[in-house]
């Protein structure tokens, strides 16, 4: 099985167990916390990833580390998947988390990255065309990066659409550079 199908299985008990305990808030900003950690601290990654270290002593860093700042359920949940060895789809359960929360609210994330910032109007605009194109309410994330020299990349899903001067100028250097230019 494929990592993502894993930790979706994964991610979809869990979901269906904080929902019968009408916890699911209080699980996702716990999941969020512990994605926090995980994101910002290299050694604490690799730490739950060594295989060398033995089960008992990585739920014991989970508990002490989290015990009083999650959900029991997430708890309960990490030692799950330290006890089933399956530590290196702790970022794929987290990001799978929020996707199926989005699925469940017909919503879905569009991430729009430009050279500059763009105006609130402009985004705006973009996230209607994306809503009406898709039939979901899109969520936006904005990203500058001064490297794509203009123009916008705007990815949803699997949907990437780029219309960056970097990519423009790339195919354009390519094309001349062809022997059937």
């Amino acid at each position: 099985m494929r990592a993502n199908t894993i930790a979706r299985v994964y991610v979809e008990t869990l979901l269906r167990r904080a929902e019968q305990e009408g916890v699911v808030e209080s699980v996702t900003a716990g999941l969020a916390a512990f994605t926090q950690c995980l994101e910002e601290d290299e050694r604490f990654r690799r730490f739950l990833e060594a295989p060398q270290i033995t089960t008992r002593q990585k739920q014991a860093v989970i508990e002490e580390a989290l015990g009083n700042q999650v959900h029991p359920l997430v708890i309960q949940f990490l030692r799950l998947v330290i006890n089933r060895h399956r530590e290196p789809l702790l970022p794929d359960i987290a990001t799978t988390w929020g996707t199926i929360l989005d699925e469940r609210a017909n919503q879905q994330t569009a991430t729009i990255t430009s050279a500059t910032p763009i105006d609130r109007a402009t985004v705006a605009s973009l996230g209607q065309a994306l809503e009406q194109a898709t039939g979901k309410t899109i969520v936006i994330e904005e990203n500058v990066r001064p490297d794509l020299l203009g123009g916008i990349v705007v990815q949803t899903g699997d949907l990437v659409m780029d219309a960056s001067l970097k990519t423009r100028l790339g195919n354009l250097g390519r094309r001349l550079r062809s022997p059937h230019a």
